[in-house]
């Protein structure tokens, strides 16, 4: 397989059709670009909280189930106005679904808007980074003040 393929450049070929690269060399074929190829690169996951027009009341709103292993490296909150809310994010197998409180992977340091309309953090300190394949994601909020939408987005790296 050639290291140097382009995945967009397979769009443009019917099922099985190939061609040269120009100024590479070799072909492209569209088993190349397929999609049982592995996700690579860092990816987001966002999960919108959100209270309909009415301030978000505390907790839980939602569970993701994640599809691979990955680490969490960030997370950043992005509210419709500036306020205050502290989101707790809980973490276990599908086979021990759901997740409870005794499954934080926050610890300390949740995700918090303090009287403002976003917030980042990629330190995580005391965090449970890694989330495996086929674990669930749970978010609770725990406290929340003025606003009615946010958008919380997880930045994951395969691992």
């Amino acid at each position: 397989m050639n290291p140097h393929k382009t995945p967009v450049h397979g769009r443009d070929h019917g099922l099985n059709g190939s061609d040269p690269i120009p100024g590479i060399g070799g072909e492209i074929s569209w088993e190349d670009v397929g999609v049982d190829q592995p996700i690579s690169g860092d990816s987001s996951l966002n999960v919108i909280l959100d209270g309909i027009g009415n301030p978000l009341a505390a907790g839980i709103k939602g569970d993701v189930k994640i599809d691979r292993d990955c680490t969490i490296t960030s997370w950043t909150l992005l509210a419709d106005v500036a306020g205050s809310i502290v989101v707790d994010i809980w973490k276990d197998t599908y086979a021990n679904f759901p997740p409870t409180s005794a499954d934080t992977i926050t610890a300390s340091a949740r995700p918090t808007l303090a009287s403002v309309a976003k917030a980042t953090d990629s330190v995580l300190s005391g965090w449970t980074k890694d989330v495996s394949a086929g674990d669930t994601l749970r978010f609770n909020v725990v406290s929340a003040a003025t606003v009615r939408r946010v958008t919380l987005e997880l930045q994951l790296r395969p691992r």
